[in-house]
């Protein structure tokens, strides 16, 4: 685990296409393919400093935090949307029933004509600057100009154009094509926040170079048609079409060549990110506190287990100023589920938050984001999401699945922090963008698959395997010294070091690693599979040896009349094992379990052994045994016990309750 100070695009200060790809840091290898070519992104600023504040009501404990919105009227339970952050796609719109494929093209192009540019850089484009304000997806959006600035640095995206890299074909005008920058803005947001960058080029199939070269990165038989480029901050991804129309239509251009049904089957999505906001004393406990935070907590248990991931923070300024988790799909997939793409988890404020959230005058944005993005860097290189699911082939994903995924991610995760999924104002804090009372479509809500905290389950899982592995065929004293070493040493480099530390041949730890395969990791080297391996076999190692004489003194009290029980009897085996003291008194026979921690499943495996061991020892009272009682610590840690180890449920004698003792005979 390291800590950095690297900036994301919409962290914390004005950024560009590069902050996207130096946080992914394959994205420009990647982006070699299809859609490729030579971006020229203007600063696309998603800082989010806001005037306004809201009062924030405390968290209402009382409330079940799991439970969603449940709609009266389809009886079906609807979940926060969030608020896609960031969406970034290459966008190819073709039209084979024309006659020229590029014809759409130079309709837009035309607007741009004719045009001067200043000294100081201002483009004088008479269409252009002719574009009014035009209504698109419930709101009223204009173009961004350098002129609307005072300051020139202090644009955020500018309308340009460059001549591309593309040789024009023979029959049209100028050794290349130009290539053109339009960002749009929501003039309801005075900061332009909420934006969305276009870039428009042509598409043609055996594309050049001005000097005859083809340009690999366009595929040979690429349809000619218009490329477009789009970086979007704050839009959500069903708008992102209706704007680019609307703006065409504004234009003079066609914007009937840009519908939905234009869209090829080759675009693609190369970035999204969807974010809630949370109050910030709930996440610097549940988010990302040092002892239960969820970011800290998947961070250990992804660690210890196969798969790849980074857990970096930054709390240099104030605690919780930004933390992140980053999983690959091999990580990800030992917490539910099949997923495709990488994810990163972050909770981030901005670079000049207040320190005093609590004060009734703070704005939103002083409560941090809680944010889940497609993480390229950790999701396989060969993975391509299509715009939609209905155009990717195998080994692809479409864009609605991989909303559906980061989606569940992020309900899930509030869900595991102990937080609702649904809107509570006790917990989520609403900003310029972000309104928690937006919730996910019934389409969207049946996508998702939450499950409950895996973490736990998982490592009693874990726990019960190795439990499982040396009930099912104990090991020999022999055997017994290399798991000592192997859980007591950490990794080896190989048989050998692993004999020398238990004093044993390496033809006995090899036999050991063969009988007990499931509990050993053999990648370089040879060492116990995981933490919760290794824990639970010291649990059971550490308390044995001291209970030996113990066990040999109680051995007689289920003894039947005139009958010795031998310690290398099965059941003198089975109690030596788990440190059982066996203690009688005018309560009765109590069996006393001193290896270690249980949980129920785990105790119930070692009471049927028990039990089995019992049946197979001459000279032991099985129903003395059944009808004992039982103390034991549980997976916590706690003391608990139990009045009998088995009980009657009308006509059955159950084991713990679950396995009728019958049926074991």
């Amino acid at each position: 685990m390291t800590r950095e100070q690297r900036v994301h695009a919409g962290d914390e200060k004005d950024v560009d296409l590069s902050d996207v790809r130096a946080e992914d840091r394959n994205a420009e290898q990647r982006a070699e393919y299809l859609l490729s070519g030579d971006y020229s992104t203007s600063a696309d600023d998603r800082d989010e400093d806001q005037d306004d504040h809201k009062d924030v009501e405390p968290l209402n404990r009382d409330k079940d935090l799991d439970d969603a919105v449940l709609d009266e009227a389809t009886g079906r339970r609807e979940y926060l949307a969030g608020q896609t952050h960031e969406h970034n796609a290459h966008l190819l719109f073709a039209d084979d029933q024309l006659d020229d494929g590029l014809t759409p093209f130079f309709a837009f192009v035309r607007q741009f004509e004719p045009a001067t540019v200043d000294d100081d850089g201002t483009i004088t484009t008479p269409a252009l600057d002719d574009v009014d304000p035009f209504e698109a997806a419930g709101t009223t959006w204009d173009v961004d100009r350098l002129a609307d600035y005072d300051d020139p640095d202090d644009a955020k995206g500018t309308a340009k154009y460059w001549p591309g890299g593309i040789a024009t074909r023979d029959d049209d005008a100028g050794d290349t094509y130009y290539e053109y920058n339009l960002p749009v803005y929501d003039i309801d947001d005075e900061k332009r926040n909420r934006r969305i960058n276009f870039q428009i080029r042509p598409s043609l199939p055996d594309a050049r170079q001005p000097n005859g070269d083809r340009i690999n990165a366009m595929p040979v038989d690429l349809p000619e048609g218009v490329r477009v480029e789009i970086n979007a901050s704050n839009v959500d991804t069903h708008d992102i079409v209706d704007v680019l129309q609307a703006l065409i239509a504004e234009m003079g251009a066609r914007p009937g060549f840009y519908s939905r049904e234009n869209i090829h089957p080759w675009s693609n999505v190369f970035g999204l990110a969807i974010y809630v906001r949370v109050l910030r004393d709930l996440a610097d406990d549940l988010l990302v506190g040092p002892d239960d935070g969820l970011l800290e907590r998947l961070a250990q248990f992804s660690s210890r287990r196969d798969g790849r991931g980074e857990y970096k923070w930054n709390n240099e300024r104030v605690t919780g100023q930004r933390s992140a988790v980053a999983l690959n799909p091999t990580s990800l997939n030992r917490l539910y589920g099949d997923h495709a793409v990488g994810k990163l988890l972050k909770s981030y404020l901005l670079k000049h938050a207040s320190k005093t959230p609590n004060d009734p005058d703070v704005a939103p944005t002083d409560h941090p984001k809680l944010e889940v993005q497609w993480n390229r860097e950790h999701t396989p290189n060969d993975l391509t999401v299509r715009w939609f699911d209905d155009h990717a082939d195998d080994g692809e994903i479409g864009r609605e699945t991989l909303e559906a995924e980061l989606r569940t991610y992020l309900l899930n995760c509030l869900s595991w922090a102990g937080l609702p999924t649904s809107p509570d104002d006790g917990v989520f804090v609403d900003d310029d963008h972000f309104d928690q009372a937006i919730l996910t479509n019934q389409d969207d809500a049946d996508r998702l698959q939450l499950v409950g905290c895996p973490i736990d389950q998982v490592v009693e899982h874990e726990r019960s395997v190795a439990t499982r592995e040396l009930l099912a065929n104990p090991p020999t004293e022999a055997e017994s010294d290399v798991l000592r070493a192997a859980s007591d040493g950490g990794r080896y480099d190989g048989l050998d070091d692993l004999a020398d530390a238990a004093d044993r041949s390496t033809s006995t730890v090899s036999r050991t690693l063969r009988k007990f395969e499931r509990l050993f990791e053999r990648v370089d080297g040879v060492s116990v599979a995981d933490s919760i391996v290794r824990d639970r076999l010291n649990e059971l190692f550490a308390t044995l040896d001291s209970a030996v004489d113990r066990v040999e003194r109680g051995l007689s009290h289920l003894a039947t009349a005139n009958q010795q029980v031998d310690d290398d009897s099965a059941f003198g085996k089975w109690a030596r094992r788990y440190g059982v003291d066996l203690v009688d008194d005018r309560d009765g026979l109590e069996l006393r379990l001193a290896a270690g921690n249980f949980s129920l499943y785990e105790l119930h495996v070692v009471l049927r052994s028990g039990y089995q061991a019992a049946k197979d020892t001459i000279g032991i009272d099985e129903l003395r045994f059944l009808d004992a009682g039982i103390t034991y610590h549980d997976a916590d840690g706690d003391r608990d016990s139990l009045d009998r180890i088995a009980v009657w449920h009308g006509s059955s004698l159950k084991l713990r309750g679950r396995e009728d003792v019958f049926a074991l005979d």
